[in-house]
């Protein structure tokens, strides 16, 4: 009996254990890097956003000269994704890679910036630039922007432990932290701004004008400046404070 209930036994197990695996497990992709590095430019042109993923490691400089040059390990290069559409660049990487001990860097210089996109662990670097266009920053999945930059309006988005941290200065701000990100303006004087600041969040706004804001899950707008502020509204253990 012992030796036909552990044959049933076995298959069950075998069967049991095969459906915990991820139906989708075979569609991803194991790169370590080769630690030779390899060096593409790109001939782009007339383009003023930029869309970064994948863990590069980017900087963005000012320049009246277009230019994108991409840097990893030359394994790498046959899953790059470096492409424009419109007026906007792609940099990244093919889907469903896991990666292990890789190099990617970028290096771009264009003559203005309007719209960033930074998500999955990407550090991005901004430096020189000044313009009356607006720029909107979009940062999610723990990556990190800074840098010093003067535009018209600001737009920004910073969500999944990301970090923006911006010197220079602008017009008007509308601001979003989420899910435990921080949104570093002070050493960036606006003169308007609108913030939302949610689940464990932290604004720091240096505004003359009029401030808006709403904190709520345990997050927190500060601010410099003495503007007029017209709405605060605090809920689940958020402030909002005046330096």
């Amino acid at each position: 009996m012992l030796k036909i209930a552990l044959a049933l036994l076995i298959p069950t197990a075998m069967l049991l254990t095969a459906c915990t695996i991820p139906p989708n497990i075979t569609n991803f992709s194991g790169v370590t890097g080769s630690g030779n590095l390899e060096t593409r430019t790109y001939d782009f042109s007339d383009f003023t956003g930029l869309d970064v993923s994948n863990a590069f490691q980017i900087e963005i400089t000012r320049d009246d000269n277009y230019a994108v040059e991409v840097t990893v390990d030359d394994n790498l290069i046959e899953h790059l994704k470096v492409e424009q559409n419109g007026s906007v660049v792609t940099i990244s990487l093919e889907p469903n890679l896991v990666l292990n001990r890789t190099t990617q860097k970028a290096k771009v210089t264009m003559p203005v910036l309007t719209n960033l996109t930074a998500s999955g662990a990407v550090s991005a670097n901004l430096s020189g630039f000044e313009s009356s266009q607006d720029l909107q920053v979009d940062v999610s999945g723990a990556s990190r922007v800074q840098g010093d930059i003067q535009p018209g309006d600001l737009s920004a988005d910073v969500s999944g432990g990301s970090t923006l941290r911006l010197t220079g200065s602008g017009g008007d701000a509308d601001v979003t932290a989420s899910g435990a990100s921080t949104a570093d303006l002070a050493d960036f004087p606006v003169v308007n701004a609108n913030a939302e600041a949610s689940g464990a969040s932290r604004i720091n706004l240096n505004v003359s004008g009029v401030l808006r804001a709403e904190a709520s899950g345990a997050s927190n707008v500060s601010y410099t400046g003495n503007p007029t502020v017209e709405r605060a509204d605090e809920s689940g253990a958020s402030s909002i404070t005046g330096k």
